[in-house]
């Protein structure tokens, strides 16, 4: 929405030039534009950077600022200032196939037009991007691993306790199969408990979770969980814990009847 600058609004900072001259106008993002003014359009409206004013003249799409690790990282403003004594960075578009060839043609060429330029660092958006959240790569990791061990202790628990209660029951069991129980009713049987059983511990832990989660909303300012991502967690922790649950029922249906009369 709006429009972009003109070229006479155009501010050019150099030394001795316009030192403390500042532009009058900005374009900023449709998230600033909408956290600003929620009750109408921003278009004309006027901001404040410190004390500076500076008058909306366009509404961009939303587009990330480089604070990355920022609650508000897409709150993002423009401005028409061109500081010319600062270091300069120069975005070069090009197809993947001719990206080493274009770096070296674009050396070459700063250094034909300025043999006293000091270039300082070439590389791509890709690798600046990787580079900015490596530590939150690092951490997804830790956590993806730790939450995969979790899991599988969980699931490894699961089935030590159904092969306990199997082999505890093994009487009653054969007992059943003797009055005429089948082999699926065996199965369904230990399938429903395992049921039950994980179902209250994930209707605890979801308890759990949602009452330390609002102590860190609370006195940490954190994010509030997501109802969605903690209901599909549990749904496939469940249905996880019922293949884990499957090969000892199966275990269970296999003992025979002959069992019950053992002991008699």
């Amino acid at each position: 929405m709006g429009r972009n600058f003109f070229p006479e609004e155009i501010t050019l900072q150099q030394y001795g030039v316009n030192p403390d001259q500042k532009p009058a106008v900005t374009v900023v993002t449709r998230y600033l534009a909408d956290g600003s003014f929620p009750d109408g359009s921003a278009l004309g409206k006027t901001v404040y950077l410190g004390s500076d004013p500076y008058k909306i003249i366009g509404i961009a799409e939303d587009c990330f600022g480089p604070a990355i690790h920022w609650e508000h990282v897409e709150a993002v403003f423009f401005s028409p200032l061109l500081n010319l004594y600062a270091k300069a960075i120069y975005i070069v578009r090009t197809r993947v196939r001719d990206r080493a060839r274009v770096m070296r043609e674009v050396k070459q060429k700063l250094v034909e037009l300025n043999p006293d330029r000091v270039l300082d660092d070439f590389t791509t958006l890709n690798e600046h991007k990787t580079k900015s959240y490596l530590r939150d790569a690092a951490m997804v990791k830790i956590l993806t691993t730790v939450s995969v061990i979790l899991v599988v202790i969980t699931l490894l628990g699961i089935i030590g306790l159904t092969v306990f209660w199997v082999n505890r029951r093994r009487k009653q069991i054969g007992t059943r199969r003797a009055l005429g129980a089948t082999r699926t009713a065996i199965t369904r049987y230990f399938l429903v408990e395992n049921f039950i059983l994980s179902g209250c511990g994930l209707m605890l832990g979801s308890f759990l979770a949602f009452a330390f989660n609002s102590v860190l909303v609370r006195y940490q300012e954190q994010q509030p969980l997501d109802t969605q991502y903690l209901t599909i967690s549990a749904i496939i922790l469940l249905l996880m814990g019922l293949c884990a649950a499957f090969w000892p029922a199966l275990r269970a249906a296999d003992i025979p009847p002959a069992l019950a009369t053992r002991s008699v």
